[in-house]
C-alpha cells in the first residue's frame, strides 16, 4: 500500500487553518479518499490538564494518578491519550504512527492533513488573511513551503516564490496536492 500524502496547513492564530482543513477533509472524502488529521495544540501545557478531556472524567483521573496511556472507547469510537509522549513535537513520526494505526485496522490512509507544526520538514500550505500574515511568512524561514492559501482580497499581496491558491480555487489545491490519489 502506498504511503499517504501528507500536507501541513500552517498560519497564525485565527488565520483560517481549521476551516481550510475542514474544507479539505470534506472535498477529499467526496473523492472517496481516506483522510486523517493531526492537530498541533500550541497552547497545551504538560504541567496542567489539557482541555481534550473533561475535568473530573475517569480518563483524566487515571492520567492524574500516573497512567502513561489512557483510552476511552464507546459507540464504535476510541480516543487514546499518551502522557509523556516523546514524539509529540515530531510531526513526521506522529504521521507515521497514524498511518501505521490505520493500516493495522485494515483502513489504510490516502491523506494525512496536519494543522500546525510549522517547523517540521513536511510540505506546507500557509493560510494568509491579512498583510500581517503574509509578513509573518516572509520573515520566517518556513521549510518546505509549497504554497499559500489567500483570501481573494489579497491577490496583490500573495506574490512570492510559492504557488498561490485563493479561497475560490480550493479544487486546484486539492488537484495539485492529492490528484495522484484519485481512483
Amino acid at each position: 500500500m502506498p504511503k499517504p500524502v501528507v500536507l501541513c496547513v500552517i498560519g497564525l492564530q485565527n488565520s483560517g487553518k481549521t476551516r481550510l482543513v475542514m474544507d479539505l477533509v470534506r472535498l477529499l472524502r467526496e473523492k472517496h479518499l481516506t483522510v486523517a488529521v493531526l492537530k498541533h495544540d500550541g497552547h497545551a501545557d504538560e504541567r496542567m490538564s489539557n482541555d481534550w478531556q473533561k475535568p473530573g472524567s475517569d480518563t483524566e483521573l487515571y492520567r492524574q494518578a500516573g497512567a502513561r496511556m489512557t483510552m476511552v472507547a464507546g459507540g464504535g469510537q476510541s480516543l487514546i491519550h499518551i502522557a509523556k509522549d516523546d514524539e509529540a513535537s515530531q510531526a513526521e513520526q506522529l504521521c507515521q504512527r497514524i498511518a501505521m494505526m490505520a493500516e493495522l485496522q485494515g483502513q489504510p490512509l490516502n491523506v494525512i492533513l496536519v494543522e500546525g507544526y510549522k517547523m517540521s520538514s513536511l510540505p506546507k500550505i500557509a493560510v494568509i488573511r491579512t498583510p500581517e500574515h503574509l509578513q509573518w511568512i516572509k520573515e520566517h524561514q518556513i521549510i518546505n513551503l509549497k504554497g499559500v492559501y489567500a483570501a481573494s482580497g489579497l491577490r496583490e499581496l500573495a506574490d512570492g516564490p510559492w504557488q498561490v491558491y485563493y479561497e475560490e480555487d480550493i479544487e486546484y489545491l486539492v488537484k495539485d496536492f492529492f490528484g495522484n490519489q484519485f481512483t
